[in-house]
């Protein structure tokens, strides 16, 4: 279906047609990324063109890409004259009914969060961003990975609905692993510390003389990411025999 997604002003402008999401298909423009385990986004609904009553502003995960795949939504509806519902919707697998927890009657603009906390999915709406009410949760049999993010239909093949999202918050992306950290004694009473690592990404180096003990004394924070790798030099202290590097985002 035609559809378009690009920011502006700090909000998320999102067109697209399609006969509509939920029920036993969706027919819809998703803009998404990929997103496994526990989770969370949100997002306020500014507005959405009222193509139909039932044209939809959608937070979604979904397992695929298929237009029955299974998955979960928080949704603004087009509503009637300002007047909107937040839905809470899930289809547990392909080609099944897609079942719906509502509140109606609400004013744009209209927050919505979707939560994901191991098999458990919740629905909020707020008025504010800051006082939340639960709509719902449900236990959908969804895969641990799939696709997540925002959604926009018409429900009218012939008509373009737009829906504007801002104070947008969504989970951080993969960070890159961090491996064996390689070591190398500079004979000056020194050690070179290297570490594979991505840029964007600060990290903290750790240090204790005691293998056995559970307690990490600081060494360094604050060190910055390069784009392959993280080199630090420090006293060949044998008060300080082991090092570890933990990622600070």
């Amino acid at each position: 279906f035609p559809g378009t997604a690009g920011f502006s002003d700090n909000a998320l402008y999102m067109s697209g047609s399609g006969v509509g999401i939920g029920g036993w298909d969706d027919g819809f423009t998703f803009a998404h990324m990929d997103a496994s385990e526990d989770w969370e986004i949100s997002a306020r609904v500014v507005n959405i063109d009222e193509t139909d009553a039932w044209s939809k502003a959608v937070l979604m995960f979904r397992n695929d890409l298929t237009s029955s795949s299974g998955m979960i939504m928080m949704t603004a509806t087009g509503g009637d004259e300002g007047l909107g519902y937040a839905q809470l919707t899930w289809r547990n697998s392909p080609n099944s009914w897609a079942n719906t927890s509502e509140v109606g009657n609400l004013r744009y603009p209209i927050w919505l969060k979707l939560r994901r906390q191991g098999s458990m999915f919740s629905g909020y709406y707020s008025s504010d961003g800051q006082n939340w009410t639960q709509i719902g949760t449900a236990t959908p049999p969804l895969n641990s990975s799939g696709k997540l993010g925002f959604g926009v239909s018409s429900r009218n093949n012939a008509r373009i609905a737009t829906a504007v999202f801002d104070r947008i918050a969504l989970p951080p992306g993969p960070l890159p692993p961090i491996g064996d950290i390689g070591l190398e004694y500079l004979g000056t009473n020194s050690l070179s510390l290297t570490w594979a690592t991505g840029a964007g990404h600060n990290y903290t180096l750790l240090e204790k003389s005691d293998l056995q003990s559970t307690i990490w004394s600081t060494n360094r924070s604050g060190i910055p990411g390069g784009e392959s790798s993280v080199t630090v030099t420090v006293p060949a202290d044998p008060a300080a025999a082991f090092y570890k590097v933990i990622s600070e985002d």
